[in-house]
């Protein structure tokens, strides 16, 4: 869902065109993330309500700050938010796959890319001005590759101190880990083969639909078929790769896929009569994918600046549905226990809203003019004032 550029307008006019979004887009859901809003917002600057939260609000409660380190975990192949550069490199040089994964990436800062990963160093960039203009060396990074079925039991155990990925908010997660202001918001979708032409999701029935372990596209997937009275199967991954076998013929098959490139390389790939190797778009057997469903923006990544920049393929042999199934509100998900850093994360991002640098980094992200009118909207309802009172505690 795109919506063109507008220009700076007054928060009046903003808020009347944003009502007129929420009639025209799913008015329930949208309500529902801007009521949250003030929740997820304002409680981090308010100071009656931080004062409730953090009785003590003792900075040693802050780990990364009294050692000068602060780990931070990215995904592998979360385009465009959150991706590792090298397996990005890999993937658009590979155009064939085989059963054995390929080796993961060493985790390292400077191989950490996307949208999420360039605010969190605009994060870290805050940090250290503050730390520089009084004289203490700067935070160094510790960079962690992680696993979207392991990234919140990870970050609860204190394992690193923020997420810098593709992090849909949801109240059940707010139960162990904290959040930053909404950074982004799109909506679930799928992609698949062109001559498919699955274009509802009645169209999907007798299809194999992969997503995500760990993510919050399963939940949907299944909530929308369910609204819809389209059944659902859950064959073993294992049990649907022997050759020519097909999905139920009157439900939707849905597969857990261990990562998006994987996904999407899935969609190509047909098993061939040799069990040790698949081969991409050939003739035989059925495909071990029929459509992927994912976060929008993630998937028109795939194709645009990954399938389609791969040797020798044909541009449109993948497309992303023009569907829309829900809203899902973005933010950099942060420890528990780490209090002064979600007032540093936040600080950042509001001085980002107010600024044209999130412009830029939204053009860099996912190309040039991206930033929709929902978009300019959601940042500029965030503009909370940073200090209002008397100050609760200090800053470090």
């Amino acid at each position: 869902m795109h919506f063109p550029e507008q220009p700076q307008s007054s928060p009046r006019r903003t808020t009347k065109r944003l009502a007129a979004l929420i009639q025209s887009h799913r008015r329930k859901t949208l309500v529902a993330i801007l009521l949250s809003l003030p929740v997820i917002g304002t409680a981090t600057f308010s100071a009656e309500i931080f004062a409730q939260d953090h009785p003590s609000c003792s900075p040693s409660t802050d780990r990364w700050l009294d050692e000068g380190i602060l780990r931070i975990a990215y995904r592998r192949d979360a385009v465009p938010f959150s991706y590792s550069r090298s397996a990005l490199a890999a993937a658009h040089a590979t155009a064939t796959r085989s059963n054995t994964d390929p080796p993961p990436p060493n985790a390292s800062w400077e191989d950490a890319a996307g949208f999420s990963v360039d605010l969190c160093k605009e994060v870290l960039n805050t940090i250290n001005d503050r730390r520089s203009a009084s004289e203490h060396t700067p935070i160094k990074v510790m960079a962690y590759l992680v696993e979207p079925s392991e990234r919140f039991r990870r970050l609860a155990a204190g394992e690193f101190d923020m997420i810098c990925g593709a992090t849909s908010v949801t109240l059940q997660r707010t139960k162990c880990i904290d959040f930053s202001l909404f950074t982004f918001i799109s909506g679930a979708s799928f992609m698949y083969r062109t001559d498919d032409n699955l274009s509802t999701l009645q169209d999907l029935v007798g299809r194999r639909v992969g997503v995500l372990i760990g993510g919050t596209s399963e939940h949907i997937l299944r909530q929308v078929l369910r609204d819809a009275n389209v059944p659902v199967s859950d064959q073993s991954l294992e049990a649907q790769t022997t050759v020519g076998s097909v999905a139920l013929e009157n439900s939707v098959d849905v597969k857990h896929v261990p990562d998006y490139i994987g996904a999407m390389d899935m969609l190509l790939t047909k098993r061939t009569e040799d069990e040790g190797s698949r081969s991409i778009v050939s003739d035989g057997p059925a495909f071990e994918l029929d459509a992927l469903f994912a976060d929008r923006e993630i998937l028109m990544y795939l194709i645009t600046r990954v399938f389609r920049k791969r040797p020798g393929v044909n541009p449109a042999y993948l497309t992303a549905s023009s569907l829309s199934f829900s809203y899902e509100p973005y933010a950099i998900a942060i420890r528990r226990e780490n209090p002064l850093l979600r007032f540093y994360v936040n600080k950042t991002l509001l001085r980002l809203y107010s600024s044209d640098v999130i412009t830029t980094i939204i053009n860099g992200a996912f190309g040039p003019n991206r930033k929709s009118e929902l978009l300019s909207s959601l940042y500029q309802l965030q503009r909370i004032p940073e200090q209002r009172g008397v100050p609760v505690c200090e800053e470090r």
